[in-house]
């Protein structure tokens, strides 16, 4: 008995000895580590064996102080549901969930951690766990990707998460404080008429972008917020979105969450690379995973990120598919077995800057013809990171101007005399289009001066809204939101304007026609000349008309709010009017004396009032004291 007790006297104290080193080194560390049995990132949780050290990265992904033994995930895993595996490789093998597609992201019981708890984790090690979907779904499987980084020694306050793929010593060499803002241009947005949603995109891109299947398979593997459907193409429009934005005129502040959760991308991309992946072309599965990139090495200003630029590597789709056309080319047969269209190139076509669908892996698959099978998809694409590019003063560290000059012949055909319609389903971005048209002829270190703003609407003007808008009881993004107003809805300017403010908006006070009135920014106002609705018919009332009551109304003794209620008279309630009006008075109404047809009379307001045709009845004796 002795014994035992003597056994858990000394195992209390191992545990009170383990949590004070835990919190002596937070401590030592400071505010950014703790001491913590879990930590938890979007809707995943892990729980460890006793208080390990614990922080996060400057994009707020989690680290802990290892070897660390793990002991519950939740959700909870289970064979083939919120799978996790440890230090994944590239392929299309995954251990998240059994439902995808067996021949195309193959499910391994094996590779599922998060089925083998408790878990010992070595340091320098990255744990990729999952929230399944429910119910099965085509796109979109894997509802949520997170990482959990087991590292040697907690690093310095700020760091950058270290790649999950591609990075064998969990260290951070990269840090948010050396982001260099002013390699980003603050370019004027006055003219835009489309600008994405900013705290739309810092949510996306929060997120964790997991990839390991670089093939056209690795679509099913996507996240919903990488692309609903999965798409490389979807997922290009965000990635170009990003990069613009981040070089338009925004202050740094308003720039610091979303630059550094797009640079995380950014370094997990360069670790795919260093892992040996390539993006290579397959349509438009692979596109967009330049421009992170591309952003990441010019803000951090890093040499090894910059390398990895280099288009003569091939490591990405967008310098796969763009090519010089060569003798070579046009002297190639082309595959037709597939019954789409794909012209020959001629010797005048020598030089020319083009694309082809998979012109690095299967040249046949080239076609010189606009039409050509996924050129929409692709060409529409490279406006965003060779503007970004161009505009950051990176152009050359690509060494690849086949991507550049095909960008530039794509787009000025698609908005060219003799363009036919061929990109209609797939057009640049209008973003990226008008983003290309304002700054093509750009060089860093041009100073814009932007012209003095030209307020294009004023107090008076009907707009139309074109995009779903909020509208706010004051004018700013902190105002209390009153509610939205949908597409097409329409209004008069009442007030303003107010601003730019710090986010680049001009707020004007709106009457719309219908639905909630306050103020709203004018980026999505379209000028109409279209009349206001005509008020509603104005009913008059006098003395000896018969009225109805459209609802409950009050009956005072005197023509005021502060007459004293003597009653009220229910909805459809019937009477004549015997005396006023009085008003309106300081709360816009007007008062008339009622005889009604039964209960209680006195005066109210004529809000309620619906005039009727109707005689008044006679009143049986003795019912009603007049």
């Amino acid at each position: 008995m002795l014994e035992t007790g003597r056994k858990l006297k000394v195992n209390i104290m191992k545990k009170i000895s383990r949590y004070i080193h835990a919190m002596l080194v937070a401590i030592a560390l400071g505010a950014h580590a703790r001491a913590a049995t879990s930590v938890s990132r979007h809707g995943i949780t892990w729980t460890f064996d006793r208080d390990r050290v614990t922080g996060v990265y400057a994009n707020g992904d989690p680290w802990v102080v290892g070897p660390v033994v793990i002991t519950a995930i939740t959700p909870k895993p289970s064979v083939g549901r919120n799978g996790s595996m440890l230090n994944p490789t590239l392929g299309s093998r995954q251990a998240f969930d059994d439902r995808y597609i067996a021949t195309y992201n193959p499910y391994d019981n094996t590779l599922n951690v998060g089925i083998k708890l408790p878990l010992t984790v070595a340091a320098n090690s990255s744990l990729i766990s999952s929230i399944s979907a429910v119910n099965y779904q085509q796109w979109g499987l894997t509802q949520m990707f997170a990482v959990l980084t087991c590292v040697s020694s907690p690093p310095p306050t700020g760091s950058f998460r270290p790649a999950y793929i591609g990075a064998a010593i969990k260290t951070s060499p990269w840090n948010a404080s050396s982001l260099n803002f002013a390699k980003l241009q603050k370019l004027p947005t006055t003219g835009f008429t489309t600008i994405p949603n900013w705290a739309n995109y810092e949510a996306d891109f929060e997120k964790l972008w997991f990839e390991k299947d670089l093939t056209w398979t690795g679509r099913y593997l996507h996240a919903p917020y990488q692309a609903a459907n999965g798409y490389g193409k979807d997922m290009a429009i965000k990635t170009g979105d990003v990069a613009l934005m981040l070089n338009m005129n925004y202050s740094d502040d308003v720039k610091r969450k979303l630059l550094i959760n797009y640079v995380q991308y950014g370094i997990d991309i360069a670790g795919i690379r260093a892992a040996g992946g390539r993006w290579y072309d397959t349509g438009g599965h692979n596109i967009g995973r330049l421009a992170p990139l591309m952003v990441a090495a010019t803000a951090l200003d890093d040499a090894s990120l910059q390398a990895r630029l280099d288009g003569t590597q091939l490591g990405f789709s967008e310098y796969c598919q763009t090519f010089f056309v060569t003798q070579a080319d046009v002297d190639r047969v082309r595959y037709t077995a597939d019954g789409r269209p794909r012209l020959p190139y001629t010797s005048a076509n020598i030089g020319m800057p083009e694309w082809g669908e998979t012109h690095t892996d299967n040249p046949t698959r080239d076609g010189n013809n606009w039409n050509a099978y996924y050129r929409d998809i692709c060409g529409g694409q490279l406006t965003a990171p060779a503007m970004a590019a161009r505009v950051m003063g990176i152009r050359l560290l690509s060494k690849w101007e086949q991507m550049y000059l095909y960008q530039e012949r794509h787009l000025n055909y698609e908005q060219g005399s003799t363009y036919k319609g061929e990109f209609n389903y797939n057009p640049t971005p209008a973003f990226h289009k008008q983003f290309y048209n304002t700054y093509k002829t750009y060089t860093p270190g041009t100073v814009i001066t932007p012209p003095p703003q030209t307020v294009t609407f004023a107090i008076g003007d009907r707009i139309e809204v074109s995009a779903i808008t909020n509208v706010r009881a004051t004018a700013a993004l902190t105002g209390t939101l009153l509610g939205v107003q949908p597409a097409l809805a329409k209004g008069t300017i009442i007030g303003g304007p107010i601003g730019k403010d710090a986010n680049n908006i001009t707020w004007w006070q709106i009457d719309y026609d219908t639905g909630v009135d306050g103020w709203s920014g004018q980026d999505n106002f379209v000028k109409i000349t279209s009349p206001p609705p005509p008020p509603p018919p104005v009913v008059t009332f006098a003395i000896g008309d018969r009225v109805e009551l459209a609802n409950n109304t009050n009956v005072r003794s005197s023509g005021a709010l502060t007459g004293t209620l003597l009653g009220t008279q229910v909805a459809f309630a019937k009477g004549t009017i015997v005396g006023g009006p009085i008003g309106k008075d300081a709360n816009n109404i007007t008062w008339w004396q009622m005889d009604y047809d039964t209960g209680v009379d006195g005066w109210s307001g004529q809000d309620n009032f619906v005039k009727i045709p109707a005689v008044k009845p006679s009143r049986p004796t003795g019912l009603k004291t007049e």
